[in-house]
């Protein structure tokens, strides 16, 4: 979740720096009018179009930097749960620019005609992930990261000032109906982004199937306080170690993994 009343990291790029104060002097009455209406679009695509040519990484607090150093491949595969925009603060986008592929899931629309028009490799799902099986409300906010499944979160978010664009009611996939069949050793990355729903995500994997090689997780724990966290006793049991910490993400990767190579955690 990006923090209140900050904006993602453009890098030293004047172009888009500018582009990006430009818009946020605009009045507020008149960025929502451009938000809702087709303007938005072609605003975004110049936007990412921009930040993929003159950036290395793209994640929002330096998640895929980290991240390299356990998938160093050219190639391999990737599940993104709550992937965002395909280009701006994506945990995955660094790893597509390299040659790999994989499967997106997002329920925002806004998102879905980004992600086809940059990432025509991947497979995009526009669904919730979790292990219920019942209907579940989607609050969808402005900006589109910090939209939830959790209505307490969507509820603090409201109380921060946060714009609820709209509440839909959606069916949830489950990580295990992907079918996907992977082992610790193969080049693979979970990314889970969807603000407190995250363990849920977790829980509807089948581990026996698709053990990934490295799961990111958004855990909003500062430092190295993963220690005892639900997510980390989860992930533990399943023989993942943490390893890695952006203050927003965690990073676990497989103990089968770090045994078979020589990497300083």
């Amino acid at each position: 979740m990006p923090k209140v009343g900050h904006y993602l990291p453009l890098g030293k790029i004047s172009v888009v720096r500018l582009l990006q104060k430009l818009y946020n002097y605009l009045p507020s009455k008149f960025r929502f009018f451009i938000q809702a209406s087709w303007l938005n679009y072609y605003l975004y695509v110049l936007y990412s179009l921009l930040i993929s040519k003159t950036r290395e990484f793209y994640s929002q607090t330096g998640e895929d930097e980290l991240l390299r150093k356990y998938l160093p491949e050219n190639s391999g595969s990737y599940v993104d749960v709550g992937s965002g925009q395909p280009v701006r603060g994506s945990n995955t986008y660094f790893f597509y620019k390299r040659g790999w592929r994989g499967t997106l899931i997002d329920p925002v629309k806004f998102n879905s005609r980004l992600t086809k028009l940059f990432r025509r490799r991947d497979t995009f799902v526009r669904n919730i992930v979790s292990s219920k099986n019942t209907p579940l409300n989607f609050y969808e906010f402005y900006p589109a990261e910090y939209s939830t499944i959790e209505k307490s979160v969507a509820e603090d978010l409201v109380k921060k000032g946060i714009k609820l664009k709209s509440e839909v009611n959606l069916n949830p996939i489950s990580l295990a109906s992907l079918n996907l069949t992977y082992q610790p050793l193969d080049p693979t990355l979970l990314s889970i982004d969807v603000e407190g729903h995250d363990l849920e995500v977790l829980n509807s994997n089948n581990w026996f199937a698709f053990k990934p090689r490295v799961i990111c997780v958004e855990e909003n724990i500062s430092g190295n306080k993963q220690a005892g966290s639900k997510i980390a006793n989860y992930l533990i049991a399943h023989r993942y170690k943490f390893v890695e910490s952006t203050d927003i993400s965690s990073i676990y990767v497989h103990i089968d993994y770090l045994e078979s190579v020589d990497i300083s955690t």
